[in-house]
């Protein structure tokens, strides 16, 4: 496949090298960087080269850059955006490099996915569930998110909770669970695809990885470790929806929540819940990333929700109980869930 030529052009050379270090990381099979410091050898790049897409500051901005109709011309910017560019897409230089990838991929995302470049395969969504109360209810409000949207989509659930209970819950003696295939993706093991399959259970139409058994596991497995078993689950996989249940802060948690479509955060109305929330809030506000507020939903848990009673019927409760009723209720935004008249 013919890799897509991208440009970046900027004074900041150290800057540059490091975003291109990190682009060519993620995307080598089908991104290859150029970096220009000076105007004049941007110009000569666009004469003799296929660039598709060239990011860079408003200082490269020119009639002879502009010129060319077929490359995507990106603004990078540090602040405010000049009102002369204010019509071309813009991604803010100093914040997280994911993002910017991220950002990038959406801007040039219709007519590279035209060429197969770019981006492997057509992605899933990700929805995250957490409560920074640490909600007892949030484990059940995920469960029901996922069979009910299990309906209409292929779904799988990951529980990231340290004591989830499922080897009781479900009545199943578990021989592998997710800190055995955070193992092989880390050895690089040949036959993962077997292994992944090999540990998938079901509840109703739900497909789910049984969770780690001991919860510090979820401690030592790093940032690149979970963005690795994501990446792997959506590029090897054909599942609709991943469903992540947070229990704690993971390693890399706000970059992890930023590659999410959808995060569901669950509230109460009692003081500690709210002091809680207001605090997680201000955290997702620090990553200065527009994007966060857009994908936040807050859940509130009133007294009216119930909690499953007995195993016999939690499947049923979740789906057409009086939790599940207030379940559908509440995602009744989310598209093609069968019951809220959507």
């Amino acid at each position: 496949m013919k890799k897509m030529i991208a440009a970046i052009g900027d004074e900041e050379e150290l800057y540059c090298n490091q975003l291109v270090t990190y682009l060519q990381k993620y995307q080598r099979k089908y991104l290859e960087v150029r970096v220009y410091s000076e105007k004049v050898k941007l110009e000569q790049a666009l004469e003799e080269e296929e660039l598709k897409i060239v990011l860079m500051t408003a200082d490269f901005f020119s009639r002879e850059i502009l010129e060319h109709p077929k490359v995507i011309f990106v603004l990078l910017c540090e602040d405010e955006i000049p009102k002369e560019y204010s019509s071309y897409p813009h991604i803010y230089k100093y914040q997280q490099i994911e993002q910017i990838l991220r950002e990038l991929e959406k801007i040039a995302g219709e007519e590279l996915e035209e060429e197969g470049q770019f981006r492997a395969r057509k992605r899933g969504k990700i929805t995250a569930f957490f409560s920074p109360g640490q909600d007892m209810l949030q484990m059940y409000t995920a469960l029901g998110y996922a069979k009910i949207m299990a309906e209409t989509e292929k779904v799988l659930y990951i529980n990231l909770m340290g004591c989830a209970g499922f080897e009781e819950l479900f009545n199943e003696e578990y021989k592998e669970n997710l800190g055995d295939f955070l193992f092989y993706l880390r050895q690089k093991e040949k036959n993962l695809k077997l292994r992944f399959e090999g540990m998938i259970y079901q509840f109703g139409k739900v497909h789910y990885i049984p969770p780690v058994f001991f919860g510090e596991i979820l401690s030592e497995a790093n940032e690149e470790d979970y963005k690795i078993l994501f990446r792997w689950i959506l590029e090897e996989t054909e599942y609709e929806r991943i469903v992540i249940d947070f229990g704690s802060m993971v390693q890399g948690f706000f970059r992890l929540l930023q590659g999410c479509d959808k995060i569901y955060c669950l509230s109460r109305e009692d003081v500690l819940t709210k002091s809680r929330v207001k605090q997680f809030m201000q955290c997702m506000k620090e990553y200065r990333d527009d994007h966060f507020m857009e994908k936040l939903e807050m859940l509130p848990l009133t007294q009216q929700c119930v909690m499953v009673a007995t195993q016999q019927n939690m499947l049923q409760e979740l789906e057409w109980g009086e939790f599940g009723t207030y379940l559908r209720t509440q995602f009744k935004g989310e598209q093609r869930i069968a019951g809220t008249g959507k």
